[in-house]
């Protein structure tokens, strides 16, 4: 291919791995002869670079940059696709693993044509992956059509997207311009699937000794796309010409690779769940495996806090002078505390703790309906808590104790506060404590928000199944835009006092209590495009003693819950100024709880009314009358009545 335009024309674009060195834009002029001999003839044997599948596979193409595949010329433009064509069906015969595609432009109408191409490429070159170049900021390179409105290229890259089915073949490659926009038009890209980063010579800078670099900002976000990708090309702009000084560009992004801070505990133990889809536990029907319980115990900070607050819980609830190690026993009164649902007794232990920092005495009874856990209990007991715990094993919504409890201590909290079925587990356990007492957590709180990632989109797609889109997953956001702060949607109360206190009555009630529906308005500032809802949660334990996964008040170095995610079955592009509507509903009955989701969108705009005078004057000689106007976008509701997904009672 290269030989046949070398040949037809004196104007040539060469590329290297990391310099363009002519003008892109130039386009050969072909005689018809040649033409057909470029699109007819096959490959020559000089064009055969690759020797071996093994260099194919870690190597990408790079499509002709001169093509206008938008271009206004039909005969332009019919070129561009036929060298397209061959380029693709050579890059797939010969097996790299992706090919990256010219850059989109401005202009919708062609920009479509060129949406079709590449929708056909993928559906037509099963393996290929399709890289596109769009530009971010002013000054972006040699072919930065779209570099000056970063908005524009986002909602042109979205479209052409959505047209090709949101497939996940096909990714982005980001070129930097010397002008970033805003941080939250930046934002937008980390949630697409980004793949490689070309940083054009005229975006660095010149340093006091005349080596290139990068502003703050770009350092900022080179570091930041780093953690995304590790593919980035330097690409010498075409006004500057070959400079030879490239390798100094790549030493600085080097320099700024080998800076990244080495990752911390925390953040090493979270790497490999990062945008990893898992499901929500079914606490009451299946039973915790001791691998499950060996991670969430490696958590210290979620463990300090309960301690914590038992401590304060055991201070307020017996003073000084009650039930302290210095009374005589025979004068001293036992606090009792429950432990519910205790695992493998981490939150004994640490009621122990509490309990020897207040100096209170205790009695500690651990209940488990985990009949494998229950014999871990069973040693613990026997080998280090002796006859301060009795170990107990049932289910805390049935048990029938010996006394009642001044504290009752649970760590039945999900990703969503509510989602593990704590509401129901201590509405159950409520009788267990006695008038006055303390149940540990008091109070949680869930909240939720809009978020915008083709990544986890394309992971639930995977799945084969539309029922995986009726389903939340628990999932460490990382390749996610979170497009808005979450608002609450409910909050549960512990002890409940609309909850009877005696067994009999309990048997009788239903669970109509603990249902939710909850309805939150976001106001959109820039387009975007919404594949699901983020849910978060935070809880008070005791007092000021809290626990939060919410991203503006996180416990720091906890990392027991993730958020959780609700995907939409089919994204919505929400444009600027819309007020996106979520619909959010927790559902129960004798068996079940689930919950159900819907989003809507709302654009207001404003309709000039006709209406005029026989003289064609305005009926209202003041202004031009209007009338307001809203167009209603809305999803389907997911997982109605708990088709999908729901959590046993």
């Amino acid at each position: 291919m290269q030989k046949a335009l070398a040949e037809a024309s004196e104007t040539t674009t060469t590329t290297t791995t990391t310099a363009s060195e002519a003008d892109p834009s130039a386009t050969p002029s072909l005689a018809p002869e040649e033409r057909d001999r470029l699109f007819q003839a096959p490959f020559d044997v000089t064009d055969l670079y690759i020797r071996t599948a093994e260099s194919c596979e870690r190597l990408v193409g790079l499509s002709a940059a001169w093509t206008h595949l938008d271009a206004e010329s039909s005969a332009e433009r019919y070129l561009a696709e036929k060298v397209l064509e061959k380029e693709l069906s050579w890059a797939a015969h010969i097996g790299v693993s992706a090919i990256i595609l010219p850059e989109l432009a401005l202009h919708s109408d062609r920009f479509i044509n060129y949406a079709r191409l590449i929708c056909r490429a993928i559906h037509e070159f099963s393996f290929l992956q399709i890289w596109l170049r769009v530009a971010v900021g002013g000054g972006g390179g040699p072919s930065s059509s779209s570099g000056s409105d970063p908005q524009k290229a986002w909602k042109n890259w979205t479209t052409l997207k959505q047209m090709c089915g949101h497939s996940a073949r096909l990714q982005v490659t980001l070129i930097l311009g010397a002008d970033l926009p805003n941080g939250a038009l930046l934002n937008q890209w980390f949630a697409e699937p980004l793949k490689c980063v070309v940083v054009p010579t005229s975006t660095f800078t010149t340093n006091s000794k005349g080596y290139p670099v990068l502003s703050k900002a770009h350092q900022h976000l080179v570091r930041r796309l780093l953690n995304f990708t590790h593919y980035f090309v330097i690409e010498e702009t075409a006004a500057e010409g070959p400079t030879g000084l490239t390798g100094h560009h790549q030493k600085f992004l080097r320099y700024l690779a080998a800076e990244n801070p080495e990752m911390s505990t925390l953040e090493k133990f979270a790497a490999g769940y990062k945008d990893y889809l898992q499901s929500p536990l079914q606490p009451l029907m299946d039973h915790l495996e001791s691998a499950t319980y060996a991670t969430f115990e490696q958590d210290p900070v979620k463990y300090q806090q309960y301690e914590r607050a038992i401590y304060e819980a055991l201070l307020d609830r017996f003073p000084p002078a009650d039930c302290s190690n210095t009374v005589p026993a025979e004068e001293a009164r036992n606090c009792v505390i429950f432990v519910v649902g205790a695992g493998r007794g981490p939150l004994v232990d640490r009621s122990l703790a509490a309990a020897d920092q207040a100096r209170r005495r205790v009695k500690i009874y651990a209940l488990e309906k985990n009949p494998n856990a229950y014999v871990t209990l069973q040693r613990k007991q026997s080998t280090t808590w002796k006859e301060r715990v009795t170990v107990v094993f049932g289910d805390m919504r049935y048990w029938q104790p010996p006394e009642r409890a001044d504290i009752l201590v649970s760590e039945l909290l999900g990703s969503f506060g509510d989602n593990e079925l704590s509401p129901e587990c201590l509405d159950g356990a409520q009788r267990l404590l006695k008038p006055e007492g303390i149940s540990i957590p008091s109070s949680y709180s869930s909240y939720l928000a809009p978020l915008s990632s083709s990544k986890l989109y394309n992971q639930v797609a995977a799945l084969n199944g539309i029922a995986h889109f009726q389903t939340p997953f628990v999932v460490l956001f990382d390749a996610v835009d979170c497009l808005y702060p979450p608002q609450q949607v409910w909050q549960f109360h512990h002890p409940n006092p609309t909850v009877p206190s005696d067994a009999t009555a309990l048997a009788r009630i239903d669970n109509h209590h603990n249902t939710r529906y909850s309805v939150n308005h976001f106001q959109s500032t820039n387009s975007a495009l919404v594949h699901g809802l983020a849910g978060y949660f935070d809880a008070v334990l005791y007092k000021n003693v809290t626990l939060s996964i919410h991203p503006d008040s996180h416990t720091p170095g906890m990392f027991s819950w993730f958020p959780i995610y609700f995907p939409l079955k089919t994204p919505i592009l929400v444009p600027e100024g819309a007020v996106i509507e979520t619909h959010l509903w927790r559902l129960t009955s004798a068996s079940k709880v689930w919950y159900e989701w819907c989003l809507t969108t709302e654009v207001a705009t404003t309709v000039t009314n006709d209406d005029t005078q026989e003289d064609g004057q305005s009926a209202d000689s003041d202004h031009t009358p209007t009338k307001p106007h809203t167009n209603v976008f809305s999803t389907t509701i997911h997982n109605l009545n708990g088709s999908s997904y729901w959590i046993g009672l």
